[in-house]
């Protein structure tokens, strides 16, 4: 079994079920309020705050079996958007604490998420990204790793925090260089780029 598995089963027992399952449309939010979790049975979804000016910062990518919300944060505003269809399972913070496991992985993620956007080159941080999403949604073909999420240069670039323009200029790069392949809208990180294989 899975550590994922493990965890899934795991919080499955442990989750007080405040309500049934929801049912989320892909580029919806999720309601979001201090006192409550969303505990993602499928579909992928972000978490994301907008500064000042309006511009998005992208705080999270999660997946089944990640539990998402806003007492995991001090992000003002806090939203949670779908980026597929997602069914998620709301749970009441006053009688649920999270498990260790659970914030555990919650903060690894957003610690790797963040390492990787510290570099000062924007070739390295958006390659790191893609990385990071290939350890998290990828699935192992011949050519390398295909990340298997619909995400728009826009995503990409507010998960990296560079412009849509650098991401888009980049991803040409990157492909040109053959570190990517993109065909028919899917993305794949090539088997010989090293970049994905560093864990924090």
């Amino acid at each position: 079994m899975s550590t994922l598995t493990q965890l899934q089963a795991k919080l499955q027992m442990s989750v007080p079920v405040a309500a049934p399952s929801r049912t989320f449309p892909s580029r919806t939010s999720l309601p979001t309020k201090k006192g409550l979790y969303w505990l993602l049975k499928s579909g992928v979804a972000r978490t994301l705050c907008y500064l000042e000016d309006g511009s998005v910062i992208t705080l999270g990518i999660w997946g089944a079996g990640d539990v998402v919300g806003e007492p995991l944060s001090k992000a003002q505003p806090f939203v949670i958007e779908t980026l597929s269809k997602v069914d998620a399972e709301p749970i009441l913070a006053a009688n649920w604490q999270p498990p260790a496991e659970v914030l555990l992985s919650y903060w690894q993620q957003t610690e790797a998420l963040l390492l990787t956007r510290a570099n000062r080159r924007a070739d390295a941080v958006l390659l790191g990204v893609l990385g990071w999403l290939a350890r998290r949604f990828g699935q192992q073909i011949d050519r390398g790793c295909l990340i298997g999420l619909r995400l728009t240069h826009q995503d990409l670039a507010e998960l990296s925090g560079l412009t849509r323009v650098t991401v888009t200029r980049l991803l040409g790069q990157l492909e040109d260089q053959g570190l990517i392949y993109r065909p028919s809208r899917q993305l794949i990180l090539a088997q010989e780029t090293e970049h994905w294989h560093y864990e924090i």
